[in-house]
């Protein structure tokens, strides 16, 4: 059978030149399958072989052999797939599309470092889609690289030091800033009713601090010590300024990593649906999987 991939957008995304031939039709063709991605990528990658449908960025149709009998008065613009076989990606952005979890964006760093420039007050995270038009949060590490594979022909984020490993391929990525709602406080003054809204960088939670929430901060295994709950959003990451944080990352493949930075100058935020652990004067967060003061 036949089949057209028609993909419409709420956002304006550029379309991926890899399998697909834009033709503008007239043809009227019978829909076989309709289902919502979160990334144009992902109408790619599912729309053919199991509809999921999700909270929708992107709608896509899939269509199939055309109806003799009928004419589309306006053309439609469709997209063809012509193989599978794919050209070298040289565009890191195009598959981006428009991402709700962030406020802001620039161009990734390649070989870069860091990926993401350091700016006073200002936390970039790495936010990439994968090869299944899945998004994933990554950190702004001094230790990251970003290069590309021609085996793969995906870009790759890579972490590799003495600490742990890490090797995340992709199909688009950008610097991100995670969006960020207002922290609404109502005072009321007896004649007038004020509101005011706060930014402050020491404030953030998992309400005000981005447009993708996170999961609640699991305790890591300690051993036969006590695993204390860590303070979220808070210069001060634990109760006893002498304590110290043990933490689990992406990076070193399921082991506790000891922080040598006392709570005092630590700070546990949400951006973009992951956690960061924010310690001294350092510029950049460590993505944390799971935390405790110890």
């Amino acid at each position: 059978m036949l089949a057209f991939l028609l993909i419409l957008f709420t956002s304006v995304e550029k379309v991926s030149p890899f399998c697909l031939e834009a033709i503008n039709s007239t043809e009227h063709f019978v829909i076989i399958e309709s289902c919502s991605m979160i990334t144009q990528r992902a109408c790619e990658y599912n729309c053919e072989k199991s509809p999921r449908p999700q909270n929708s960025a992107v709608h896509c149709t899939l269509l199939g052999e055309p109806i003799k009998s009928e004419v589309c008065i306006v053309p439609m613009l469709i997209y063809r797939k012509v193989g599978k076989d794919r050209k070298d990606r040289t565009n890191m952005t195009g598959q981006y599309g428009a991402d709700p979890c962030v406020r802001e964006t620039i161009t990734v760093g390649f070989d870069a470092n860091p990926i993401c420039p350091f700016k006073q007050g200002t936390d970039y995270v790495v936010r990439v889609v994968l090869e299944d038009g899945s998004r994933r949060t990554m950190d702004n590490d001094v230790n990251n690289r970003i290069s590309y594979s021609r085996t793969t022909r995906m870009w790759q984020y890579k972490y590799s030091t003495y600490s742990g490993n890490l090797l995340v391929s992709f199909v688009a990525g950008m610097c991100a800033i995670a969006g960020r709602i207002p922290d609404c406080r109502v005072r009321n003054t007896g004649r007038l009713l004020f509101i005011s809204l706060t930014l402050s960088s020491l404030n953030r939670s998992r309400e005000y601090g981005s447009n993708c929430p996170c999961s609640p901060l699991g305790p890591v295994d300690t051993g036969s010590r006590v695993a204390n709950p860590v303070l979220i959003n808070k210069l001060g990451a634990c109760e006893k300024p002498e304590w110290s944080i043990w933490m689990l990352w992406d990076k070193n493949s399921g082991a506790v990593y000891k922080r040598p930075t006392k709570c005092a100058e630590s700070r546990l935020a949400c951006q973009a649906g992951e956690w960061f652990l924010y310690e001294g004067d350092r510029q950049y967060g460590i993505l944390t999987l799971k935390a405790s003061c110890v």
